[in-house]
């Protein structure tokens, strides 16, 4: 391994992978496939408050900044060179590991990458973390911690609105403390 990720040139198809936005069809394109030719998803079995079995779509986004070179990150990824990408594992290590995400718990409504996209610069959000957790999201970090946080800020739980399928990208949120905290947990200036 010698301070290089074994799945680098793995990683790099699994984050440039593309998906459509619409939650029906990730449900029905993407999890009949293996984690690796699309992202890490899964359908769960939930009891609605009627007492209904309904099944619930859950997925991961891999942090935009590991593995996948800038000029290569499919749109809406943001690519932001005055920031460190981390292509090794000891470019990593040196930037604290315990202090950068690796996976988060995607809102189903605002899945279309593997990567989860983090504006590093503008206050808006790419991809929204999931709040289905009783108002938190799982946050794994490159040491192998694993967070369950709980987002302070209302408009981090976003829901499709009347007329919407999915919930789209660029949405602007100033100020908001639950996206400065996926951020600086997310890369640093160079």
């Amino acid at each position: 391994m010698r301070n290089n990720w074994p799945c680098v040139g793995h990683c790099i198809r699994w984050t440039t992978a593309k998906s459509s936005c619409s939650m029906e069809a990730t449900q029905r394109k993407l999890l009949r496939r293996p984690p690796i030719s699309g992202f890490m998803a899964g359908i769960i079995w939930l009891i609605n408050g009627t007492g209904k079995v309904v099944p619930e779509l859950r997925s991961y986004g891999l942090n935009c900044y590991l593995g996948t070179p800038l000029a290569s990150a499919p749109p809406p990824v943001p690519s932001d060179s005055s920031f460190r990408l981390y292509t090794t594992s000891a470019s990593l290590a040196a930037d604290g590991p315990a202090r950068r995400f690796t996976f988060i718990d995607v809102n189903p409504a605002n899945i279309c990458t593997p990567a989860f996209g983090v504006d590093m610069v503008n206050d808006t959000w790419v991809h929204y973390p999931s709040f289905l957790h009783g108002g938190r999201g799982v946050v794994s970090f490159a040491d192998s911690h694993v967070e369950s946080h709980k987002w302070v800020d209302p408009r981090t739980r976003r829901t499709v609105q009347p007329g919407e399928q999915y919930i789209g990208h660029s949405d602007s949120s100033p100020g908001n403390q639950d996206l400065y905290w996926i951020r600086d947990r997310t890369t640093s200036r160079k």
